[in-house]
């Protein structure tokens, strides 16, 4: 009897964990929205959880993906896309790049309205060959935070890979 209450307190237990940890991530969410619509800022250029360290102190921005996605294969027609983990400066553009062996790689830089995700379009529709894309280390957030480390990430356009 005592085995059989032991473990319908451990299975308990560990249920009510859940649902403490489910609820503390709503409740989370709802102040979240709640304090940032109070100050008039708009959801989406609200940094992203994490972005501010406790005492006001910006946190260093990260690479949180890049596509098309490393070592893929993408067509000719693609835009490559960069998120990043907090909103960057316009001037962050300034860090990225997109090279072959035989060079860069021409094009227009767009930031989406949350300044978070930067879109490369070539000039021109992607040759086949092997890709690099980098975002150098010191690209600035809206607050002044730096990029630490270089991004890199490679893709190819193959030859037979068909546009739109």
């Amino acid at each position: 009897m005592a085995t059989e209450r032991t473990a319908w307190l451990t299975e308990n237990t560990a249920r009510e964990r859940t649902l403490i940890q489910v609820w503390g991530t709503l409740v989370g969410a709802a102040l979240y929205a709640l304090v940032a619509s109070s100050c008039g800022a708009e959801l989406s250029r609200v940094p992203t959880r994490g972005a501010v360290q406790e005492h006001g102190e910006a946190l260093t921005p990260t690479v949180m993906k890049a596509l098309p996605t490393d070592g893929s294969a993408a067509r000719p027609d693609v835009v490559v896309k960069v998120v990043f983990s907090v909103p960057m400066s316009d001037a962050a553009g300034d860090a990225f790049a997109l090279y072959t062996r035989d060079g860069y790689v021409g094009g227009a830089l767009a930031w989406d309205s949350s300044s978070t995700v930067l879109a490369f379009r070539p000039d021109q529709p992607l040759a086949p060959a092997d890709y690099t894309l980098v975002v150098a280390a010191g690209a600035a957030t809206e607050s002044g935070a730096v990029l630490a480390d270089a991004f890199r990430q490679r893709f190819t356009v193959a030859p037979g890979v068909s546009g739109k």
